[in-house]
């Protein structure tokens, strides 16, 4: 029998922003049947198949949502002609009857009372609904909670980050603050929330003098945007010579600072000479000056603050304009951008009249390297 754990301590969810970018790479085509159609063995998905799976308790599909075919496919299992699935059982009370059937229905219509999920520490939570007291950890959760028009009065208290933050966040500068990370957990207790949002786990940030390789973030959002990383033969964030960059030959790269107070760009910067700098100091080193890249000047700064978290699919339309600017002539990722600051964020901000987010404007494609500090 499972043991529900009926108390919710911390609850770490990272929600992936991409609402807005509308733009297929090449190669990539689906088409979608939305009609009501009879669920079959090939539409049961694991995680092996699909590249998410929704971890919520009825996603019987074990897909990326729960719909009517979780009901389908549901009361198939119950009268025997399915095999279970493990997040068929939508009560999480280890057995499949018509409560499941009554849940997965809530669910679909946004009623239910509570969610039994898997977080992202992997582990079975149930959660009461609804959530009227949340405490998100990180300016991420905030920036989230926002885009889902999540009723401000219900956030109770926010990171020290958030706070300091008031161009892009103006309405928590008065929040209660929880620290930075790790989050002060005796401050968070004070807040009784219903719910905190937090990493699952966190390492000492150690990316500035390293070149992303296979598995990181930076490479991923390389390769959606179509792009070749030329240390995707690496891992994580290894420690690369700066003459390894040379040998290998990158027909561009990308060079950027991590963490904000480093970053020469974003929200609250009109000024363009620290991305020139940023730029320029790639363009001057010797050991690179035979490269590809340097050579054709495709050298490109990008701040973090569009290419990192929330906001990382604004970067990635700016890596397809670097890669394939001919193919993505049309692709304004501009207009992208202040979409997601207007109609999601909900911020009065002009960038037409601030923020400086990438040097030198867009041009051309082709491989890309993360370039390491001397």
């Amino acid at each position: 029998m499972k043991t529900k754990n009926k108390t919710l301590a911390l609850l770490e969810i990272v929600v992936v922003l991409c609402l807005v970018f509308l733009v297929a790479i090449p190669g990539i085509a689906a088409e979608q049947n939305q009609a009501m159609q009879k669920v079959s063995e090939s539409e049961v998905m694991s995680a092996s198949e699909d590249d998410f799976v929704l971890g919520v308790y009825g996603n019987a599909k074990e897909d990326d949502t729960i719909d009517m075919r979780d009901l389908t496919y549901v009361k198939l299992i119950f009268f025997g002609k399915k095999p279970e699935t493990e997040l068929a059982d939508a009560k999480y009370d280890g057995k499949i009857n018509p409560l499941d059937f009554v849940q997965i229905k809530l669910i679909i219509v946004g009623k239910e009372k509570e969610l039994t999920i898997i977080d992202t520490a992997e582990r079975i939570v149930t959660v009461k609904k609804p959530l009227e007291r949340m405490v998100p950890g990180t300016k991420n959760f905030v920036e989230a909670m926002r885009s889902l028009k999540q009723e401000k009065d219900k956030i109770v208290g926010v990171s020290g980050y958030v706070i300091e933050d008031e161009i892009f966040f103006p309405e928590f500068s008065d929040y209660p603050n929880i620290g930075y990370w790790p989050a002060d957990v005796e401050k968070i207790l004070s807040l009784t929330p219903d719910a905190v949002f937090l990493y699952a786990s966190y390492q000492k940030d150690e990316r500035e003098n390293h070149t992303a390789g296979e598995g990181a973030g930076w490479h991923q959002k390389i390769v959606a945007a179509g792009g070749n990383n030329i240390f995707s033969d690496l891992s994580g964030y290894p420690e690369v010579d700066p003459e390894e960059v040379m040998t290998r030959d990158p027909t561009i790269i990308l060079k950027l600072k991590h963490g904000r107070a480093a970053d020469p760009g974003g929200y609250d910067v009109d000024d363009p000479t620290g991305m020139m700098e940023m730029r320029n100091e790639i363009m001057n080193r010797t050991e690179l000056a035979s490269t590809t890249a340097v050579k054709e000047e495709r050298v490109y700064a990008v701040s973090d603050t569009i290419y990192s978290g929330s906001q990382c699919f604004i970067g990635i339309t700016y890596l397809a304009k670097w890669f394939y600017s001919e193919l993505f002539d049309d692709l304004d990722s501009e207009a992208i951008h202040q979409e997601y600051l207007t109609e999601f964020q909900g911020l009065d901000y002009d960038l037409d009249e601030h923020g400086i987010f990438a040097y030198p404007p867009i041009e051309c494609g082709g491989d890309l390297a993360g370039i390491p500090d001397k």
